[in-house]
């Protein structure tokens, strides 16, 4: 009986988090289709899956990463935006099963490292609970004009 109860108990705790985790669902929805050396804005959605309302902030890092073209990293500035608003400085919240199209702008500063990668990576948080996240890496290549074929 108590190998029963224990068993079922770990179940009930491990369906639990496996629930939670499956809140958000992050998507990049269309890349930039600007060339590798400007400026390039992506679309991204965010959609909460669950049946109450959720509070999200997002938020952008450059990451380490490789790329078989280079072994340069170089650090590009991001900004997130929505469509109505402009810039996304503060929270967003969700009603449940919504929809979020958003959009994030990786900039090439003038001094960027040219023949380099950048990989940006863009995170969706749930505000003031068990930090439930979903993220998505966005690579860029900034090549290097004499390298052009």
């Amino acid at each position: 009986m108590k190998k029963y109860l224990l068993f079922s108990f770990l179940c009930l705790i491990v369906s639990s988090n496996i629930l939670a985790q499956n809140k958000l669902e992050l998507k990049l929805k269309q890349y930039s289709q600007e060339p590798d050396y400007t400026n390039q804005t992506h679309i991204l959605t965010l959609e909460n899956l669950s049946k109450e309302t959720l509070e999200v902030q997002l938020s952008s890092r450059n990451i380490k990463c490789e790329d078989p073209r280079t072994k340069k990293f170089t650090d590009l500035n991001q900004t997130i935006s929505t469509n109505n608003s402009g810039r996304l400085n503060n929270n967003t919240t969700l009603k449940p099963k919504e929809l979020f199209e958003f959009s994030v702008t990786i900039e090439k500063p003038k001094n960027v490292v040219l023949g380099s990668i950048n990989c940006t990576q863009v995170t969706a948080t749930v505000v003031g609970q068990r930090p439930i996240t979903e993220s998505v890496i966005i690579k860029s290549f900034v090549p290097d004009p004499k390298n052009a074929h």
